[in-house]
């Protein structure tokens, strides 16, 4: 299992490119027309201290804070999937390929050999180059998981995985989407950051609300359970 980072994914997209893709999975016209005219014209300037520069046009990138750019990044993406996917080799479930994971910028290469990984690292890698982007190696890594059954003597140790000529470090575990992924068969290290964050938060309740009356504690214990569990009301 790899994970791979990219370098200032979001920075690096190309607008033309990013357009064809909306053109190909046959979006409206008007919907790419009024995309292609936004991004057209998109204004930015720098401000450091008390200077400002002039404004100067965006060539590159998905709108910064907007609720669309995932999206766009999304099918910006979709030809590194597609690339990945019809190797036809790496892991699969119930016939289905899962040899890659991608939520946003975070991907993950899945196989179940050293000769498969490589290869989906070299595929994946040659797509994302085509795309304009780059891998930042140095904070992509790969994790070995030991097999299930250790009847019979399996080696695993493997030469190193390689991006672009460059070595992926092998590692124990990393950090995931905020959870701590491990290449044991328990959770124990996502646990204890967990339990670490939680006494964390309490302790920053406990001093933000030092001084005030028990019953404003008690009536914003009961508040709060409130919000809870109206929360857990509406996932249900």
């Amino acid at each position: 299992m790899c994970f791979l980072d990219l370098s200032k994914a979001f920075d690096s997209v190309d607008h033309t490119c990013l357009f064809k893709q909306l053109v190909k999975l046959k979006v409206p016209d008007n919907v790419v027309k009024l995309l292609i005219n936004w991004y057209s014209n998109q204004l930015m300037n720098v401000r450091w201290k008390q200077f400002q520069s002039d404004s100067f046009y965006m060539k590159n990138g998905t709108r910064q804070g907007s609720v669309l750019s995932p999206y766009l990044f999304t099918v910006y993406m979709r030809c590194v999937t597609k690339d990945v996917i019809q190797t036809d080799i790496g892991c699969h479930i119930a016939n289905k390929p899962v040899c890659i994971l991608l939520y946003a910028d975070d991907i993950v290469i899945l196989a179940s050999s050293w000769c498969a990984q490589q290869c989906l690292l070299n595929v994946c890698a040659d797509s994302i180059t085509k795309l304009g982007m780059s891998l930042n190696v140095s904070k992509s890594v790969t994790m070995i998981y030991k097999p299930y059954r250790t009847a019979r003597h399996v080696p695993y140790s493997f030469p190193d995985f390689t991006l672009n000529g460059a070595i992926v470090n092998t590692v124990d575990s990393c950090k995931y989407l905020g959870h701590i992924i491990s290449a044991t068969d328990d959770d124990n290290l996502d646990i204890v950051r967990q339990m670490g964050l939680l006494y964390a938060r309490t302790n920053m309740l406990i001093r933000k609300f030092s001084k005030c009356d028990i019953n404003v504690k008690l009536s914003l214990s009961s508040l709060l359970h409130t919000v809870l569990w109206l929360h857990n009301v509406e996932e249900i």
